[in-house]
């Protein structure tokens, strides 16, 4: 009786050991992979910072930053500020500040980008989606639209 009361402990706290091993005991500082990520876009190098990006819209961010033909260049990239969303300390958002310039034009602009960032537990990551739509606004002056505006 006493080796089935043991056994049955052991199993309850080898089971409550998997069922928590997923969740981090201390969620990583979102500081390393906000400084490489926004590092990254500061000095142009697309194909790193994706890898920081939500898988379902790095294809996005890199057809929109990795255009050749009219490329950004930013020249400052800051943290504005920063909110927890998640008690867990999983999810922050930030609200960050774009100083950049698009070739051909020299005229440099300044936006300000939300970005959410969410801890990956499985890939033991973090994650950004970046509000890409800020730099949106200014696709429309590049050298496509100035192809198809002469065109018309």
């Amino acid at each position: 009786m006493m080796l089935r009361r043991l056994s049955f402990a052991l199993v309850v706290a080898l089971l409550a050991g998997c069922a928590t091993s997923h969740m981090p005991d201390q969620t990583p500082a979102v500081d390393d992979a906000l400084r490489a990520f926004n590092n990254d876009l500061r000095w142009g190098r697309w194909q790193e910072a994706a890898k920081h990006v939500d898988p379902g819209e790095r294809g996005a961010f890199l057809r929109l930053l990795d255009d050749s033909s009219s490329p950004f260049r930013f020249t400052s990239v800051d943290e504005l500020s920063r909110e927890a969303t998640a008690k867990d300390g999983t999810e922050i958002d930030l609200l960050i500040s774009l100083e950049y310039y698009r070739l051909p034009s020299v005229k440099q602009r300044t936006v300000r980008q939300r970005q959410h960032w969410r801890y990956d537990v499985a890939g033991k990551e973090w994650i950004v989606t970046p509000d890409m739509s800020v730099l949106h606004e200014h696709i429309s002056s590049g050298p496509a639209a100035r192809q198809s505006a002469s065109a018309d």
